[in-house]
C-alpha cells in the first residue's frame, strides 16, 4: 500500500506516515594529542590510488596509554559486524520489499554499490571506527556508529521526506498507523524554518489538548533537549515513550516560550468528527488519513445519511495527509466512476487510481473546506473532487506537496522510506510545490485557528467560522447570526 505523507514531514508512503533530513555537518580534523601520544602518521601524496585506501602491513593508529583495550576476539566481532553492514549494502537490491497489501519483491533495474565501491567503502568505515574506538574520549557503541551510518547515507539524499529507519524507529512508525499510540495526543509536521515540529492537530483526548496546546503552535523541545535541526522522526521519538511517564514540552506560540508537563497515553488515533448543521447539512472533519479513518468515514457518512442529510461539507482544514489506499477509499465514496488520481516515476512509469461505480452513488451537494495546512492525501482528494466538478472547495490555498514517499521494510525490520513518485490530479495537475486555489477564497478571522473554533467539540462554531459561514451560504443556507430572517 502506498501513502502520502504528512507535510514538510509528510508524507505520501506505503504503509503509514511520519522523515529524516541530512543536516550540514562540517569537517572536524584531529585535534593535537596530549604530549607523549603520537599523531596518526599522513600517508606520502605520490602512493597510489589502491595503496592509499588500503590497509599499510603494520599501519594502524598507535596505542594510547591512558586505557588499553584489549582487541583480540573483540577486533574479529567489529570486522565481523563491518562485514554484515557492506553485504547489506552491497545485497540491497535483494532485501528490498514492498509493503502492500502483502509483501512483495523489488527488482531493482540497476543500482547498488560496484565492488571497489563496497571495498572503499569497508576500509573507510574501519578507519572511522578504529579512529573513533581509540582517540575519542568516551566509549561508544560499535552499533551505534554504524546505525548512525545507515541513517547518514539516507540523509545525504537532503530529501526531508526520506528516512531510514531501525528498529525501534520502524516499530514506532507501523504503530502509528494501526489507530492506537501512546504519546501526548498531537499530529505534528516538520517547521519550515526547521526549529522544531508544527502542530497540525491536537486529539481532545490528550494531555497536549488538556495542557493548552494548539494548532499552529511550534514544539521547540522536550526534556532539555533542542528540537531545531533535526528530523521530524528524531523529534517524535523525543516526545513520545512508555505509557504513563510524562514529558516537559517547550513550544512557540506568537514568538512566546512556553513549557508544560505532560502525561503520556494510550490514545485511539481519531480522525473523524462529524455533525448535523441548520437544513440538515451534513459535516464531516478529516485530520489525516489512517488505519481506521476509512471505516470512521463510511460510518458517519451512513449516520448523517440516516439523518436525512440533504448536502455535505467536507472539511480538510489542518489535514497533513495519510496512506494513498485511504484516502482514494474515501474517494471511491464521493465520486462518480472514473480517475481518481496517477503516479509517475522517474523513468515515466505509471500508476493510476480510479473510483468505481460498485458502491453507493453520492449525489449530494458537496463543499470541501481547504487551508494552507491541507496537504498531500487532503490536496489529492480535494483536488479531484475539483478536477471531476464532484463539489467547490473554500478556504485558502493549499499546502502543495505532490510527491510520494515508499517504504520498504528489510530483513531485520528496519525500513527505508524514499520518495518515488510524482503525483497527477485527473486533469494532470501535479501541485507539488503550487497547492489548490479554491473556488472561493475566504480567510479566517485574525487569531482563530481551527482548532480555537472547534474545541472539544465535532463541528466547529460557525458563528466565529468565515469559511463554514461561506460553505453554508453556497448550500443555500446563508448564516444569520443565530437570528430568524424577517422578509
Amino acid at each position: 500500500m502506498s501513502q502520502i505523507p504528512n507535510p514538510q514531514n509528510n508524507q505520501f508512503q506505503t504503509q503509514a506516515q511520519t522523515s529524516y533530513q541530512s543536516q550540514p555537518q562540517g569537517q572536524i580534523p584531529y585535534q593535537s594529542q596530549p604530549q607523549g601520544q603520537a599523531p596518526y602518521q599522513s600517508q606520502p601524496a605520490q602512493q597510489p590510488f589502491a595503496q592509499q585506501f588500503s590497509y599499510q602491513p603494520g599501519y594502524y593508529p598507535p596505542p594510547v596509554t591512558k586505557q588499553p583495550k584489549k582487541r583480540g576476539i573483540g577486533m574479529f566481532f567489529l570486522g565481523l559486524a563491518i562485514g554484515l553492514f557492506i553485504m547489506a549494502i552491497v545485497l540491497l537490491a535483494n532485501s528490498l520489499v514492498k509493503r502492500g497489501d502483502e509483501l512483495e519483491q523489488i527488482a531493482r533495474k540497476d543500482g547498488g554499490l560496484t565492488e571497489e565501491e563496497a571495498y572503499l567503502l569497508l576500509n573507510k568505515v574501519d578507519l572511522l571506527v578504529r579512529g573513533i574506538d581509540e582517540r575519542y574520549y568516551d566509549y561508544v557503541e560499535t552499533d551505534v556508529l554504524l546505525d548512525g551510518a545507515y541513517h547518514g547515507i539516507v540523509n545525504s539524499l537532503g530529501d526531508k521526506y526520506a528516512a531510514y529507519y531501525n528498529q525501534e524507529e520502524y516499530a514506532s512508525f507501523i504503530e502509528s498507523s494501526t489507530g492506537s499510540y501512546v504519546g501526548i495526543g498531537v499530529t505534528v509536521s516538520l517547521d519550515e524554518e526547521g526549529r522544531g515540529a508544527h502542530v497540525e492537530d491536537v486529539n481532545p483526548s490528550g494531555g497536549a489538548f488538556t495542557a493548552g496546546i494548539q494548532v499552529g503552535d511550534i514544539i521547540i523541545g522536550a526534556d532539555g533537549a533542542d528540537f531545531e535541526g533535526l528530523t521530524l522522526d528524531e523529534i517524535v521519538s523525543h516526545i513520545r515513550g512508555d505509557e504513563g511517564t510524562k514529558v516537559d514540552v517547550t513550544f512557540l506560540r506568537d514568538e512566546q516560550t512556553h513549557t508544560v508537563t505532560i502525561e503520556r497515553k494510550r490514545l485511539a488515533t481519531i480522525t473523524c468528527r462529524s455533525g448535523m448543521l441548520e437544513g440538515n447539512v451534513g459535516y464531516i472533519a478529516l485530520s489525516g488519513f489512517e488505519g481506521t479513518t476509512t471505516s470512521q468515514f463510511k460510518e458517519a457518512l451512513e449516520d448523517l445519511k440516516a439523518q436525512g442529510m440533504t448536502a455535505l461539507i467536507l472539511d480538510l482544514r489542518d489535514n497533513p495527509g495519510g496512506r494513498v489506499d485511504v484516502v482514494t477509499a474515501i474517494a471511491d465514496e464521493l465520486l462518480p466512476e472514473g480517475l481518481v488520481m496517477y503516479m509517475e516515476d522517474k523513468d515515466g512509469n505509471r500508476e493510476s487510481y480510479y473510483s468505481t461505480d460498485d458502491i453507493g452513488d453520492f449525489d449530494y451537494p458537496l463543499v470541501v473546506l481547504v487551508n494552507g495546512n491541507s496537504a498531500s492525501a487532503s490536496e489529492l482528494l480535494s483536488g479531484a473532487i475539483q478536477a471531476r466538478g464532484a463539489g467547490v472547495l473554500v478556504g485558502t490555498k493549499t499546502f502543495g506537496k505532490g510527491i510520494v514517499q515508499t517504504t520498504v521494510p528489510f530483513y531485520d525490520m528496519s525500513a527505508l522510506k524514499v520518495t518515488t513518485d510524482r503525483y497527477y490530479l485527473p486533469d494532470d495537475r501535479c501541485i507539488h510545490g503550487e497547492g489548490i486555489e479554491p473556488d472561493y477564497v475566504v480567510e479566517l478571522p485574525e487569531n482563530e485557528t481551527l482548532n480555537t473554533l472547534r474545541g472539544l467539540e465535532q463541528v466547529p462554531d460557525i458563528s466565529r467560522d468565515t469559511q463554514l459561514q461561506k460553505a453554508m451560504e453556497l448550500l443555500g443556507h446563508p448564516y444569520s447570526g443565530g437570528q430568524e430572517d424577517t422578509p
